[in-house]
Formats: C-alpha cells, structure tokens, sequence
C-alpha cells in the first residue's frame, strides 16, 4: 500500500510541474507521455539561442518474478529521484559544446535530486550562454529601422558566408532567413551516405523514429533494410525489418546526434551550416571505448 501511495504522489508531482511547463512555455514545449521506459519525453525550444533541450524522465518501473515460494519486485527509481537524460541539438555550437554543456547541466541536475528541476535546468541552459558570451538572436519585425545605417555583417573567413553564430540579426531578418532556410540534406542523402561510404561502420549509427503504437523510439541502423521498397512496409513492421522515412526523426552516432528534422541539425553534410561533417564526428569518438 505505501508503494501505491508513494508512486500516486511522485505521478502527481510530476503531472503538476508538466502543467506548470506547459504555461510556462507555451508553444516552446513539445511533450510526450508514456514512451518506454520515460513517463515524459521534454523537448524546449530557445529562440534566442536558436538551440533545442530535450529531456527524458524516467517511470518509476516494476518488475515482478516469481517462482513457487517467492516473489521478487525490482523497482527502478524515477524523476525526480533520479536525474533526466539530457541531450542539446544547437546548430550554432560546435559538438564539443554540446558536450560540454551537457555534462554541465547533468552535474547541475544531481543538485537538484528529489525536486522540480526542468526550469532550473533550462534557466542553467541559458546562463551557460550568457557567461560564454554567445549573443542571442532575435528578428525585429517592426520596420521603423528602414532609415537606420546598416552595420556591416562578419563573414566567415574560411567561405565567406554569413558568419551568424554571434551576429545579431535584429536589423537584417532578410539575411537571417535565407541563411537559416538554407537547403538540409534529406532522409535519403543519409541513409545513401551511410549505406554507400566504405568507412562508416553501421554498428555506431542509431535511428530516432515515431512509432504510432509506441511513439518516439530509437533502434540501431542494422535493425532497419532501407534497401527494400519502403512503400509496401506498414506501420506495424516498423519493429521487424523497415520504417518510413516520413517517421524518420534524427540519427545518432555512439550517443551523439548527428542530424535532426526539427532542429535542422546536419553533422554528416555540413548542409545547415555547422561547418561541421561526420568526418568531424567519428574524428571526436575515435578514441572512445565504444569503437574500439
């Protein structure tokens, strides 16, 4: 009974900071319930920063095995005991940024065990920007600037495009939006990467995807045989042979993401302007135990 009552309270502490995340970000909140082993999966978007934090919350788990003279229960701590999974898709960091800020925000997490952390973790988030001194960037869509001088733009020194990593954009949101918009490599310029490219090891890739069962999944590249006619593949054999790119939400390498639909994330290309390739990346994990 104590179990009931304990697992009833942390689910309603956890529905009550869910709610308060809902008003407090309003359309900057994505949110999904109930996916495996995660009672929410958080996903909050920065304009300012143009950067996306996701977080995943544990379910408190039970697992029952019983045999002819006992019962065995194994429960699996939970948010808040137990800190969430934290993973930042920032286009405008480079990946040892990224994995900085990570490991920054996981240690920050640990102080705040046993408490309502989502907000004080992205309020972290952006103070890690204002102490690096990252300038925000913002598109003001009041035209009364018309007369204003126009400051010159930084170019970057290596091709000479719009250096918009620290410029701010308030007085030139044309510029702003074509770069941002600039074309992304599909679904199928990666997997035909990843397939075709000699030195890329499949075993180190993974595939992030929606589920209409099951919602957001990840499953390794070798699960899924994109060489077979994708058309003919309905959703309930996602799980045994292939998924519809459509579903398709981002790619990993070892545990780090690599491209994603949503936040226009292109490591593998450079296509989004990251400057960075997948060449970069196997570069930063090649010394890692994972792929030795």
């Amino acid at each position: 009974m104590a179990t009931t009552i304990e697992d009833q309270s942390i689910g309603i502490r956890q529905e009550e900071e869910i709610n308060s995340l809902r008003d407090h970000f309003k359309d900057n909140i994505r949110i999904l319930s109930s996916i495996g082993q995660f009672a929410y999966i958080l996903k909050i978007r920065t304009d300012q920063y143009d950067v996306s934090l996701t977080l995943q919350l544990d379910s408190k788990l039970k697992q029952k095995r019983k045999n002819d003279l006992f019962i065995y229960l194994f429960i699996i701590e939970s948010y808040p005991a137990k800190i969430p999974e934290i993973i930042i898709t920032a286009p405008r960091l480079t990946p040892d940024q990224i994995l900085l800020v990570q490991q920054l925000l996981q240690k920050y997490s640990e102080t705040q065990l046993n408490q309502a952390m989502v907000l004080p973790i992205y309020s972290r988030l952006l103070k890690w920007f204002d102490e690096n001194n990252i300038q925000t960037l913002t598109i003001n869509n009041n035209n009364n600037n018309n007369n204003s001088s126009t400051p010159s733009i930084p170019r970057s020194p290596t091709n000479g495009k719009l250096a918009l990593s620290f410029v701010s954009v308030n007085n030139h949101p044309h510029e702003y939006d074509q770069t941002k918009k600039c074309s992304m490599k599909t679904i199928e310029d990666v997997i035909a990467r990843i397939e075709w490219d000699t030195r890329l090891d499949k075993r180190y890739f993974r595939i992030g995807y929606i589920d209409h069962f099951l919602g957001l999944q990840e499953k390794p590249y070798n699960d899924f045989d994109f060489k077979i006619d994708l058309s003919t593949i309905n959703d309930r054999q996602t799980n045994i042979s292939a998924l519809s790119k459509y579903h398709i939400q981002y790619f990993k390498y070892i545990n780090e993401i690599i491209w994603d639909k949503e936040s226009r994330t292109d490591l593998i290309f450079g296509s989004t302007g990251s400057q960075q390739t997948i060449d970069d990346v196997i570069k930063r994990h090649e010394n890692l135990p994972e792929t030795k």
